[in-house]
C-alpha cells in the first residue's frame, strides 16, 4: 500500500507551498505549483485522494487543495468529516470547502466555528484558539459572502461575540486580547490572493 507521507511525486513538491497558502509569498513558485497539481489531479483517483486526505497532514493538504480546486464535489463529505474529526491546522480544508461553495460546504465552516467555540467554553486552552484556524474560517465566510451576495458572516460573528463574553478571566490570566489572537487582516489578504491565483491557473 502506498505511503503518501513524503511521496516524491504527489506530496513532497507541494505541501509546504500549500500550507497556509505560502505560495502567495513565493510568486516564482506559482506556475510550477499549479501545473504540477494539474498533472497530479489527472493521476490520482478518488480512492487515492481519500486515502491522502485521511492520512497525515502533508498528504491531506495536497488532497484537499486538489479536491477543492478541481471541484470534486463527490468528495465533499470526506472534506467535511475530516474537518470535524481533525479540526486543528485545518486551513487547507477551509480553502477546499470554499472552492466547492455548496450549502453543505459553507455550513460546515459555520459549524466548525460553532463547535470549536463551544469546546473552548467547556475547556479553555489558549493555544487552541490559534490552531483551530478561526481566522481562516471567518475569512472564508467573508469571501463566500462577497461571491454569493449573502451575509452569513453575521451569524458567525455573533457566535464569536457570544464566545468572547465569557473570556475576561482568561484574558487577565494570560494577558492577551482574544481579538488579537486571530489575524483577520493578513489572513484576508492571503486568502483573497490565493483564491484568485488558484482560479486563474485552474
Amino acid at each position: 500500500m502506498t505511503d503518501y507521507t513524503f511521496h516524491p511525486e504527489f506530496v513532497d513538491p507541494y505541501y509546504l507551498l500549500l500550507m497556509n497558502a505560502n505560495f502567495v509569498r513565493e510568486p516564482e513558485s506559482i506556475p510550477g505549483l499549479f501545473s504540477g497539481l494539474k498533472k497530479v489531479e489527472k493521476e490520482l483517483d478518488n480512492f487515492q485522494l481519500t486515502r491522502m486526505l485521511r492520512s497525515s497532514w502533508r498528504p491531506s493538504k495536497v488532497a484537499a487543495w486538489i479536491i477543492g480546486l478541481y471541484q470534486k464535489v463527490e468528495l465533499e463529505d470526506e472534506l467535511i468529516n475530516t474537518l470535524h474529526n481533525t479540526p486543528t491546522y485545518c486551513e487547507h480544508l477551509i480553502f477546499a470547502l470554499a472552492f466547492l461553495n455548496t450549502e453543505n460546504s459553507i455550513g460546515s465552516i459555520e459549524s466548525h466555528i460553532q463547535l470549536e467555540t463551544d469546546s473552548l467554553k467547556e475547556n479553555f486552552q489558549l493555544l487552541r484558539i490559534d490552531i483551530v484556524s478561526f481566522d481562516w474560517a471567518f475569512t472564508a465566510l467573508g469571501w463566500l459572502d462577497k461571491l454569493n451576495k449573502t451575509n452569513r458572516i453575521e451569524k458567525a460573528l455573533h457566535v464569536w461575540d457570544t464566545f468572547k463574553k465569557g473570556l475576561e478571566i482568561y484574558e487577565k490570566k494570560y494577558r492577551f486580547k482574544i481579538d488579537k489572537s486571530i489575524r483577520i487582516d493578513e489572513t484576508t489578504r492571503v486568502f483573497d490572493e490565493a483564491m484568485s491565483l488558484a482560479k486563474s491557473y485552474r
